[in-house]
């Protein structure tokens, strides 16, 4: 890691100085989104705050224990906008979470509405039955 002095003249110098490290910074940086988690009487779920993104812009996956949520946004500009500072995302975010065992990826629903996304997924009903063996 190398560490660089910076000696900002003036509040503002410092504050251009900041933002356009965070902008380089946001170039190559992991895009993530914030989710809280909950348990409920028989699911779990996420809520996954994606504000600006459209229901056809959001994928959400299951490969075995994994629950993968991907959202891409693209550049749809037609004319070309020179920014002074673009804070908005564009581009993909994705985040996977490795669920529980007792969660059935089966049985899982989805919702997006007003940029959050709510994700249940219900757990495996443990159905006890009992079977008559005849012995021969």
């Amino acid at each position: 890691m190398t560490y660089v002095t910076f000696r900002p003249n003036s509040l503002d110098q410092l504050t251009n100085e900041l933002f356009r490290r965070i902008n380089e910074d946001s170039k190559t940086a992991v895009r993530s989104t914030k989710t809280d988690i909950y348990k409920n009487d028989k699911s779990l779920v996420f809520e996954m705050e994606l504000p600006g993104y459209s229901k056809s812009e959001i994928n959400v996956s299951s490969k075995e224990d994994k629950l993968t949520i991907t959202a891409e946004k693209k550049n749809d500009e037609k004319n070309e906008v020179k920014y002074i500072r673009k804070e908005r995302l564009e581009g993909k975010i994705e985040r996977s979470f490795i669920i529980p065992e007792e969660y059935d990826l089966s049985k899982t629903s989805a919702k997006f509405e007003n940029g959050l996304l709510t994700i249940t997924i219900e757990e495996y009903v443990k159905q006890e039955r009992e079977i008559e063996i005849s012995v021969k």
